[in-house]
């Protein structure tokens, strides 16, 4: 399943004289998915390991040895992936660390996979109307 542009709305915005404002936003709904409605916003779209200051020895994170995903589950990965970086290209930039982060694990996903994939639509869900604002201003680029 490929993104789908036709989703995206494009506004001019004036306010004032010669004040114009580019808007960009996104419809994105994690209904598509079949994503459950949330009982807790999510904040963070991954997980966030807390830094431990002054430890006498710094530990890596565990190596993932959860079971791995079925083929369905696996196509679902990479449906949210596709669709969520075309969004987090155009919109919101916040996701990108998450998405490359757990696209970095496309060809062999485990359930832990999963659970980052949920979190990241859990804060689609939270923030669901994210625009990206282009203001016009009176800067003027000098090249040498």
């Amino acid at each position: 399943m490929t993104p789908d542009p036709s989703n995206s709305a494009w506004s001019w915005m004036t306010s004032g004289s010669s004040t114009q404002i580019l808007t960009m936003s996104l419809i994105f709904s994690p209904s598509r998915f079949q994503h459950p409605s949330l009982s807790k916003l999510e904040h963070l779209p991954h997980k966030h390991d807390i830094p431990k200051y002054n430890a006498k020895v710094e530990y890596t994170n565990s190596p993932n040895i959860s079971p791995a995903l079925h083929l369905a589950n696996k196509k679902c990965v990479q449906e949210v992936l596709s669709t969520l970086l075309y969004y987090a290209q155009a919109i919101d930039s916040t996701m990108l660390p998450a998405i490359g982060s757990i696209a970095t694990q496309p060809a062999n996903p485990t359930r832990k996979t999963m659970e980052a994939v949920t979190q990241l639509l859990n804060y689609c869900a939270s923030c669901p109307n994210a625009t990206v604002r282009y203001q016009k201003s009176d800067m003027m680029i000098l090249h040498a």
